[in-house]
């Protein structure tokens, strides 16, 4: 049975998630309002390459001051990315 669907093209594996321990948050000490928070949130959301990231980078610095060196590294969404690229429904 096993040999069988190795054999056909389709993608096996559906509905496929990871726990994760990495953590991507912006601290309430960084950016104080809520509100704030959750629309940078939804921008990193939305970012798809690493030229988005140094935008963002950028306008973080320019309007919040040094970034927390946990939220600079951006491996939480990179690692996303590469999770997305394997076909994996989500990265928890």
């Amino acid at each position: 049975m096993f040999e069988e669907e190795g054999k056909t093209k389709e993608n096996i594996c559906r509905d496929t998630s990871i726990d994760s321990d990495i953590e991507m948050f912006i601290p309430d000490s960084y950016v104080t309002n809520v509100q704030e928070r959750l629309n940078l949130y939804q921008q990193l959301d939305k970012l798809e390459k690493e030229e988005d990231i140094e935008k963002f980078s950028v306008a973080l610095k320019d309007r919040f001051g040094p970034i927390p060196s946990f939220v600079e590294n951006f491996e939480g969404l990179r690692t996303r990315w590469i999770a997305k690229e394997m076909g994996l429904e989500g990265l928890f």
